[in-house]
């Protein structure tokens, strides 16, 4: 388990990964399914579904974070100051189940916190992309960073479209 993650890429290549070849082809393939998904929720007009899309958005995330701490752990790299979810783009994990289970002026407050520091988030990941330089996608860690840092965006882009989040 433990190569899993302390692999830099699953087919053995080494890097540097800086052609970002596999994350264009990548971003091409989510931004369509993005879309699609979008105009489907948009469409279909159910808030129920768009509340089962974004629980399942943020239960990925969820699980790619706790996969991460299993990770760190393993390889011996975990260290408590910078790796406890308490960086910005964690906190969308934290306030996301307050935007989809409370009501009022909270929900409103915790729809505008995701979608704000979702945005926030995933431009700087994609800015300034550190994983993405020393990873390939096909590695835990550069898969973990593409999706969760997407999904960041994603999710903002569902709440406004689909009228989840005024």
């Amino acid at each position: 388990m433990k190569e899993f993650f302390e692999s830099n890429d699953w087919f053995g290549r080494t890097g540097p990964f800086n052609d970002f070849l596999e994350y264009k082809i990548f971003y091409i393939i989510f931004a369509i399914a993005a879309v699609l998904t979008v105009f489907f929720l948009v469409k279909k007009k159910n808030p129920k579904l768009t509340k089962i899309a974004l629980t399942t958005i943020w239960g990925i995330n969820l699980v790619f974070d706790m996969f991460k701490l299993y990770g760190l752990s393993v390889d011996g790299h975990f260290n408590v100051g910078g790796d406890m979810l308490l960086y910005i783009c964690s906190l969308f994990l934290y306030a996301m189940p307050f935007a989809l289970w409370s009501k009022g002026k909270f929900k409103e407050l915790a729809c505008n916190f995701v979608c704000t520091i979702g945005v926030f988030g995933a431009v700087m990941n994609f800015a300034f992309p550190g994983v993405i330089d020393t990873n390939s996608l096909f590695s835990f860690w550069g898969l973990h960073t593409t999706v969760y840092h997407l999904n960041l965006l994603f999710v903002p882009a569902i709440m406004i479209a689909t009228g989840y989040f005024k």
